[in-house]
């Protein structure tokens, strides 16, 4: 297990979240992954963002995750999400803090939305 890398807050399924934002965000995620594949929308740009060099400068990247991903190392800690991701074929291991992540499947934080963008998540429709 020498290839397996740790991450500051990553911690296990028991660390808490930092914030009540990041307990929302991680309940968010937790009920979208329990039906399947979820699609979250992260500012790569923001501090404590681990993913591949190429990626990095992207204030909308936008990833897949699902509990039946291989390698199986989902894990959902109380400072973000860390996991190995495969982009292009190639596997990465990644952190995500929740404080990177601005939406997650129908879920949206505009407070968290990437300040060089208005076009990462659709505008709420009216309620009227």
């Amino acid at each position: 297990m020498s290839n397996v890398l740790k991450f500051p807050g990553a911690g296990g399924s028991n660390s808490k979240p930092a914030t009540l934002d990041d307990a929302a965000k991680r309940s968010a995620l937790t009920e979208y992954l329990e039906g399947g594949i979820v699609g979250i929308h992260l500012d790569a740009t923001r501090e404590g963002v681990k993913v591949p060099e190429k990626y990095k400068a992207d204030f909308a990247l936008i990833i897949k995750l699902s509990w039946r991903y291989a390698p199986g190392d989902l894990t959902l800690g109380g400072g973000g999400i860390a996991v190995t991701l495969s982009f292009q074929g190639s596997p990465s291991p990644c952190f995500i803090p929740w404080s990177a992540i601005f939406r997650i499947g129908g879920a949206v934080w505009p407070a968290d939305m990437p300040k060089k963008s208005s076009k990462a998540a659709p505008a709420e429709e009216s309620k009227s």
